[in-house]
C-alpha cells in the first residue's frame, strides 16, 4: 500500500496468495487512489495555548473589559498565568497578578477545554474546573480569543515521493488437474454418449457421478453399469441470480433450472445434477421424463452435455 514493497514480488515470492481469477484481482490495482497515511497527531501544551493567546484575540469580545484572569493550571505541563485584558487589548503574563477571577484545573482538562473535548461548564458542576472571583467575569472571558489552532508535529514536511512505474499485464495461469481413474472413465465415457455409473460389490448401490468408495459400505466400487441416457426429474431449482459459472467465470443467463435427474437404471438418491433447457422452465416438475442433449464436439467433460430436456 504505500510503495515499498512490489506486488508481483510478493506474489512470486510466496508471500501474497491467490485463489480465484487473477484477471480480476490485475484490475483492483486502478480502483483507488493513492493512500496517504495519516499525521502523528499534535502535541498541545497548555504553555502553548497561553502563548498564542494574544495572536487570537477577538476584539469584540474584549471590548469593555478591564480586568486580570488568573489560571492556576495542575500537574505536569502547568503553571499559572495571567490574562490582562484593558482598553481592547490583551497581555498574558507569567504568574498571578492581582487576578479579580482565578480558575484552577488540570493541564489535562484545560488543553480538553481548549481542544472542545471537554465542556466548561461540564468540568465546573463536576469539580474539575474550580474558580475564585468574579464568575461574571470569567463567562465573559468565553468570547476574548478565536479557536485554537494546534501546532503541526515537528519538522513536519510533505515528503516528496518518486511516482511509481505501473506496468499494465494480464497474468494467464494455465492449469491442468488431474480426474483420477474413477471420474476419468465417468468423464471420458461422454465422448460415446454414455453415462456410466459405478456399483458397490457389497450392497448392489449405484453411485453418480462415481466415486472410487462406496459411501456406505466403505469398499471401493469397481464395477461399471451404464445408465440412462433418459430418466425423471426429483428435484429442480430455478435460479434468478446470477451467479458466476464455476468453469468459465462468466456470469450466467437468468433464469435458469438446476435439477437432479434420476436416470433409467438408477433408484433412490443416485441422481445425476445438471441443468435443464432454458426454454423448459415452465414444464419443470417432478416426475418429468427427460433426455440429454449433447454437443457436437465432446471433450469428456461435464459440459459434453449441453443440458437435459423434457421429452414431450
Amino acid at each position: 500500500t504505500l510503495g515499498t514493497l512490489d506486488g508481483m514480488s510478493a506474489f512470486s515470492s510466496g508471500r501474497l496468495k491467490v485463489e480465484g481469477d487473477m484477471g480480476l484481482l490485475m484490475k483492483a490495482t486502478q480502483f483507488f487512489k493513492k493512500y496517504s497515511p495519516p499525521k502523528a497527531a499534535p502535541v498541545v501544551t497548555v504553555e502553548d495555548i497561553f502563548g498564542t493567546m494574544e495572536s487570537r484575540v477577538n476584539p469584540d469580545g474584549v471590548k469593555g473589559i478591564a480586568a486580570n484572569y488568573g489560571y492556576v493550571i495542575t500537574g505536569t505541563g502547568g503553571g499559572e498565568w495571567t490574562v490582562s485584558v484593558k482598553d481592547g487589548t490583551v497581555k498574558v503574563l507569567k504568574g498571578l497578578h492581582t487576578p479579580k477571577v482565578t480558575t484552577t484545573i488540570s493541564a489535562k482538562d484545560w488543553v480538553a477545554i481548549t481542544l472542545g473535548t471537554l465542556d466548561g461548564m461540564s468540568a465546573f458542576s463536576s469539580g474539575r474546573l474550580k474558580v475564585e472571583g468574579d464568575m461574571g467575569l470569567l463567562t465573559k472571558a468565553t468570547r476574548f480569543f478565536k479557536k485554537y489552532t494546534p501546532p503541526g508535529p515537528e519538522g513536519a514536511e510533505e515528503e516528496k515521493q518518486d511516482e511509481l512505474i505501473r506496468i499494465k499485464q494480464i497474468l494467464s495461469i494455465p492449469q491442468r488437474f488431474a480426474t483420477g481413474p474413477v471420474m476419468g472413465k465417468f468423464l471420458k465415457a461422454f465422448k460415446n454418449k454414455k453415462i456410466m455409473a459405478n456399483k458397490c460389490p457389497k450392497c448392489g448401490r449405484l453411485q453418480l457421478p462415481p466415486r472410487e468408495v462406496c459411501a456406505e459400505c466403505r469398499v471401493r466400487a469397481t464395477d461399471w453399469v451404464e445408465v440412462g441416457p433418459e430418466g425423471v426429474i426429483t428435484i429442480c431449482d430455478i435460479a434468478y441470480y446470477a451467479s458466476p459459472d464455476p468453469l468459465s467465470g462468466e456470469s450466467r443467463e437468468t433464469p435458469y433450472i438446476a435439477a437432479h435427474f434420476l436416470l433409467d437404471g438408477c433408484k433412490g438418491h443416485e441422481t445425476l445434477w445438471h441443468e435443464l433447457k432454458p426454454s423448459d422452465i415452465k414444464k419443470a416438475k417432478k416426475g418429468a421424463r427427460v433426455r440429454p442433449v449433447w454437443n457436437e464436439e465432446r471433450i469428456g467433460a461435464i459440459t459434453d452435455i449441453k443440458y437435459f430436456e423434457i421429452i414431450d
